[in-house]
C-alpha cells in the first residue's frame, strides 16, 4: 500500500476496526519522500476480501484517500481492470512441474526444446578371469644402464603399456611376448614373462603411512605397520626436527599384486588412532628436473635420495627393474641402486 502521509498507520488501525494488524514501515531517503511514504500491513482475519478492499479506500489520510496498489491483474477480453476491484485470487494449488535431470546438466537445445528418452537396452555381463590373471602378470627385466631405468616409466608409458598393449593370442604367453620383444630389447635385457609357478621375485612398491601420531614415529612402529604388507627395505620422512611433518614414507618388498590401500587401528598409551596405508605410485619422469624445470642429472640423484634417505640396495652389476603390466595402468615401478653409484 501507499500512502501521502505517516499519519496513515494510526488511521487504517482505527478506521478497519482490526485488532490483529501488524504494520512494518520502509524507510524511504529524503530525495523521495515527496512521491508518498511506503508501509507493508498485514491484516489477519479479513472475511471477504472484496468488501475490505472497498472499505479501504474510504480511509483518509488528510483530506487525501487511501491509495492502494496490487500487484496482480486480471484480463477481461482487451480490458485489464485491476484485481483489487474483484475479488478473490484462485486458491487452487499450483501446477507440478517434472524434470528428467537436473537443470544444470541441460544444454541449452534441451532446454528449449525438452529431452528425448532414448531406452537403451543395458546387458550385465562377467570378465573373464583367465585374461584378467595374464594382463595383471609381471614382466622381469635388466635395465642396460641407470639413464635407461630412470626413463623406465616414461618408456612403458609412451610405448601404449598403460592401455595394455602388450596382447596375449589365445593362450600362449610367448607369442605375446615374440611380438613385443623387439621393442623392449632396446631398453631392457633378458626380457622373459613371469611365471607363476616359478620363484615369485615380488615387487617394490612406496607405501605412505598417514596419521601416525608424532609419539609412535619410530622405526620399530614403523616396522609393525609395514610388517603386514611386506617387507619393510627402507623408511623415509621419519626425522622429527623436520619444519613440516609429512606423513611416514616407505619402500617394501611385496608379493600381493593388488594395490596397498586400507585404514588401521593404531592404539598408543590406551587411545586409538586411525591410520591410513596407502601405495603410492612412483612417476620416475617427475625426478628427472628440478624446482626450476631444467634437466640435470646430478641434482637429480642428490634430490632422489636427500629427502627419503638413502634408497640403496647392493644388486650386483645391473640395475634392477620390476613393474606390472594391467589393464589400462601401469603400476609400481621399483628400483635397485648400486652403493658404489651413490654420490
Amino acid at each position: 500500500m501507499k500512502a501521502n502521509g505517516k499519519r496513515c498507520q494510526g488511521n487504517i488501525v482505527t478506521q478497519t476496526g482490526l485488532e490483529s494488524v501488524k504494520i512494518k514501515t520502509n524507510k524511504i531517503p529524503s530525495r523521495v519522500r515527496n512521491q508518498g511514504y511506503q508501509i507493508l500491513i498485514r491484516f489477519n482475519n479479513v472475511g471477504d476480501v472484496a468488501i475490505f478492499e472497498r472499505r479501504l479506500k474510504t480511509i483518509l489520510i488528510g483530506s487525501v484517500p487511501l491509495v492502494i496498489n496490487r500487484a496482480k491483474f486480471v484480463k477481461v477480453g482487451s480490458n485489464g481492470p485491476p484485481s483489487s476491484d474483484f475479488p478473490p485470487m484462485n486458491p487452487g494449488a499450483p501446477p507440478k512441474t517434472k524434470s528428467s535431470r537436473p537443470a544444470f546438466n541441460l544444454s541449452f537445445k534441451d532446454a528449449v526444446a525438452g529431452l528425448t528418452r532414448n531406452n537403451h537396452v543395458k546387458i550385465s555381463i562377467e570378465e573373464d578371469r583367465v585374461i584378467r590373471a595374464k594382463l595383471d602378470c609381471c614382466w622381469t627385466g635388466k635395465a642396460k644402464n641407470f639413464h635407461f631405468l630412470l626413463n623406465a616409466w616414461d618408456i612403458v608409458a609412451n610405448n601404449g603399456l598403460d592401455d595394455c598393449n602388450i596382447k596375449y593370442v589365445g593362450d600362449s604367453a610367448l607369442k605375446s611376448l615374440e611380438e613385443n620383444k623387439c621393442w623392449l630389447n632396446q631398453w631392457f635385457d633378458d626380457i622373459k614373462p613371469w611365471e607363476e609357478a616359478g620363484e615369485l621375485s615380488g615387487r617394490l612398491t612406496w607405501m605412505v603411512i598417514e596419521g601416525l601420531p608424532i609419539l609412535g614415529r619410530n622405526l620399530a612402529a614403523v616396522k609393525a605397520i609395514a610388517g603386514r604388507f611386506g617387507r619393510l627395505l627402507e623408511v623415509g620422512r621419519l626425522n622429527f626436527d623436520f619444519k613440516i611433518i609429512t606423513p611416514v614414507k616407505t619402500l617394501i618388498l611385496t608379493y600381493n599384486m593388488r594395490d596397498v590401500s586400507q585404514r588401521i587401528d593404531v592404539v598408543l598409551n590406551n587411545k586409538s588412532y586411525p591410520v591410513r596405508i596407502f601405495e603410492e605410485p612412483f612417476v620416475l619422469s617427475s625426478l628427472l628436473r628440478d624446482h626450476k624445470g631444467n634437466l640435470d642429472n646430478d641434482s637429480v640423484e642428490d634430490s632422489m635420495f636427500e629427502e627419503e634417505a638413502n634408497w640403496s640396495f647392493h644388486g650386483g652389476s645391473v640395475w634392477w627393474c620390476w613393474f606390472v603390466i594391467r589393464r589400462r595402468e601401469s603400476r609400481n615401478l621399483g628400483t635397485r641402486k648400486d652403493p658404489c653409484m651413490q654420490p
